[in-house]
């Protein structure tokens, strides 16, 4: 038996070497600069027309279905970077893991309706042997371009600025559909920022991302994203001034949050979730605290529960009870990432998701890079009352999953 095993082995990665050595010979005239280029290129189109057809006030526009089909050949060209440049580069443990991975998606995509993380996983995976500071670097200018001439264009007059109201207080949307918006793209912007320039980061450019960050958390009526940029701002400050090269200990202290920082928040959103009773005085703190999230996120865990590849589920947000679409009774929404991917993708998708950012994290780790892990550290919190841990616009680290773990390449 043993030896049957490990002749289907043997037979399986000659098979791969043969291929292999194939692709290599019909490719060997491209350079990888090229391919580079092609890749950033398709993420660029990719990233526009996400935010466009998804976030614009005016996304009914780009929504069509000639708009979708420039996005998918975006991601077709990822995929077809995978196939003809990346595939030799993988071991055979990590293919077959890529391949199985890309099934469950697949079938999770087919059954949810919802192809998003279908899409971000082509997109990550084709990250792989790419400079990452060269793909972050386009990633701000695409979308942080898109974001401040959204915002000019609202601020002039050329497209709507939606005001809502919390209690007496006006809130800006500045050109997007929901008034959070702008703050959650300055706060996924900033991080980004704050990790591509690194130690070389200026004292203007710290004032200046508090101050843009500040006005739209004024603007807009939100707190969350402010408070995690202020810290951002204060880890990147330190990592500046090398106090984490200086002390070890640090690094030493991060190292078990981080590693299990997605796994119990999963755990507790869920436990929080189930337990969730409007009669028990602390859990309604907790509900108050968060603006109704944990008895959204009890009803959505009763009504949909945990399916293997996930459910067809339309939330009904805000914007549709100002649009008139929907009425407090249809209101259903989870902000909870955690919750969220596990509702809506399923068991298999949601634990595929947890163990890419283990496999990030295990990489930060060993690699010592301390400011990414406190960075991680913060998005991981900021999920708890977002939706965009898997969401590639607001998300750029997404794209070190494949790009620092997988392959023989990367180690």
């Amino acid at each position: 038996m043993k030896t049957n095993k490990a002749e289907s082995r043997g037979g399986a990665v000659k098979l791969k070497t043969r291929l292999d050595r194939f692709m290599e010979k019909r490719t060997a005239w491209v350079k990888p600069v090229w391919v580079e280029n092609v890749y950033i290129a398709s993420l660029v189109v990719f990233l526009v027309i996400t935010i466009l057809s998804s976030y614009f006030v005016h996304r009914d526009y780009f929504a069509t279905d000639y708009i979708r089909i420039v996005k998918y050949l975006a991601v077709l060209m990822m995929g077809i970077k995978i196939l003809l440049f990346d595939l030799r580069k993988y071991t055979l443990k990590h293919l077959i893991l890529l391949i199985l991975a890309l099934v469950c998606f697949g079938v999770s995509a087919f059954i949810s309706n919802n192809r998003s993380l279908l899409l971000t996983y082509i997109a990550v995976i084709a990250a792989f042997g790419l400079d990452f500071r060269r793909i972050l670097w386009y990633f701000l200018l695409a979308v942080g371009g898109l974001f401040i001439a959204i915002v000019f264009c609202s601020l002039i007059g050329l497209v709507p600025d939606l005001v809502y109201y919390r209690g007496e207080m006006a809130r800006h949307s500045l050109g997007f559909i929901w008034c959070a918006t702008p703050a959650i793209f300055g706060w996924s912007l900033s991080m980004a920022y704050l990790y591509y320039r690194g130690k070389g980061i200026g004292w203007m450019e710290v004032f200046a991302i508090m101050v843009a960050n500040i006005l739209l958390g004024i603007v807009t009526g939100t707190r969350l994203e402010c408070a995690c940029v202020l810290i951002g701002v204060i880890i990147a400050v330190i990592n500046k001034k090398d106090w984490f090269g200086k002390e070890k200990r640090v690094g030493k202290a991060i190292r078990i949050p981080l590693l299990l920082f997605p796994i119990v928040l999963t755990i507790v959103s869920f436990l929080f979730a189930f337990l969730y009773n409007a009669s028990d005085p602390f859990l309604n703190k907790i509900n108050t605290f968060s603006s109704s999230r944990l008895s959204l996120s009890h009803r959505a865990v009763s009504e949909y529960g945990l399916t293997m590849f996930g459910n067809n589920v339309e939330w009904r947000g805000m914007t549709d009870l100002y649009a008139g679409t929907a009425t407090m009774d249809d209101y259903s929404t989870v902000d909870n990432s955690y919750l969220s991917i596990f509702l809506r993708f399923g068991l298999v998708c949601g634990i595929l998701v947890l163990f890419g950012y283990y496999l990030l994290v295990r990489k930060v780790i060993m690699q010592q890079d301390l400011l990414l892990g406190m960075i991680l550290i913060i998005i991981f919190i900021h999920s708890l009352l977002n939706p965009h841990l898997v969401v590639l616009v607001h998300n750029a680290f997404l794209l070190l999953i494949a790009n620092k773990t997988m392959g023989c390449v990367n180690g």
